[in-house]
């Protein structure tokens, strides 16, 4: 099956890959059919793209590549719409947003997308734990601080200073 793709052009799906949001996504409800797409081979970062919108693409990721403690409790009423019947049914997809520059680019972890990667059925999924953040960093930014500290030791260790 093909699909039209403003961003990415005419891409060849396979229409039993097609996952299903019952629901939509909040902002897109009407929107109940997506595809994910690597954005290429050892790259982290997908696009879950609309099936019927061809304007319509998010870059997702999993969490867990760049938040290893990431966890998350599903309630007992999204595992039953979404049909789960065991834990390794699951995939986990967190919505990125990258502005300018890739390294400032963000994620949110408090409405990851919950998969039923057998039923290929999925809901975002909105928490009620104030620990993640929508927009949380995917990179470590560099304090001036640390630089200046990198700097400073840097410094003093070439300038001939003894310890005693």
């Amino acid at each position: 099956m093909q699909i039209e793709s403003t961003r990415l052009g005419t891409i060849e799906i396979d229409k039993d890959r097609i996952i299903n949001f019952p629901q939509g996504i909040p902002g897109f409800l009407e929107e109940k059919q997506f595809v994910l797409i690597p954005m290429g081979e050892d790259n982290p970062f997908f696009f879950l793209h609309s099936v019927t919108n061809k304007d319509l693409s998010f870059i997702v990721i999993e969490p867990h590549i760049f938040f290893r403690d990431y966890e998350l409790m599903l309630s007992e009423e999204l595992i039953e719409s979404l049909s789960i019947d065991k834990p390794e049914d699951v995939a986990i997809y967190t919505i990125v947003t990258i502005k300018d520059d890739i390294k400032k680019a963000t994620t949110n972890l408090q409405a990851p997308i919950v998969v039923n990667a057998v039923k290929l059925v999925a809901k975002q999924y909105i928490l009620n734990d104030s620990q993640y953040l929508t927009r949380q960093p995917l990179f470590p930014q560099k304090s001036n601080t640390d630089e200046v500290a990198v700097t400073n030791e840097a410094s003093m260790s070439g300038s001939g200073a003894k310890e005693e």
